[in-house]
């Protein structure tokens, strides 16, 4: 599977960079380019959504967002619910004007896909540590919590704990 337009480029199947030496997370590649990588982690498991750096525009962020949403309701068709993470090396993930369709519309979407928990990893970030839960409009008790961390490890622990609530 691919994203629109774009080729999978081959790469290791190892997710290492960025990860203490003795942690190796055994992924299945979904999507690659310049800008970023998608991919399914089989051991947390999880979908992992890496950004090398910010995308050029809105178009190509929903495009990607558009290929997670698919992943995840196949995962939900086998009666899985999938935990998101989603990691940015540089700048911002989305331009402020993004912002309010990512409320209004893209959190509903992840819910409706199965995604009821986002790791949001970001060096940069000043929220480290902080946790979100997004209430669905009319739709309480649904919610897609979502935590900020720094570091990839700490995120990928989180998951893990999460891990036994990820099923329908």
């Amino acid at each position: 599977m691919t994203g629109p337009g774009h080729k999978v480029r081959p790469f290791n199947l190892y997710f290492r960079t960025n990860m203490s030496a003795d942690s190796k997370f055994i992924y299945q590649p979904v999507f690659r380019d310049n800008c970023c990588e998608i991919m399914m982690i089989e051991s947390v498991p999880c979908l992992c959504h890496r950004y090398f750096h910010s995308p050029q525009d809105c178009g190509y962020l929903k495009n990607n967002l558009q290929l997670i949403l698919e992943l995840a309701k196949k995962e939900l068709a086998s009666g899985k619910l999938t935990p998101y993470l989603i990691e940015v090396y540089e700048g911002k993930l989305l331009p402020s004007d993004d912002v309010t369709w990512i409320q209004k519309d893209f959190i509903t979407q992840l819910w409706e896909s199965g995604i009821r928990h986002v790791a949001y990893v970001s060096r940069n970030n000043v929220f480290s540590q902080f946790v979100m839960e997004t209430l669905l409009e009319g739709k309480s008790p649904e919610k897609v919590t979502i935590r900020i961390f720094r570091d990839i490890d700490d995120a990928f622990q989180w998951l893990e704990r999460i891990a036994p609530m990820q099923s329908t």
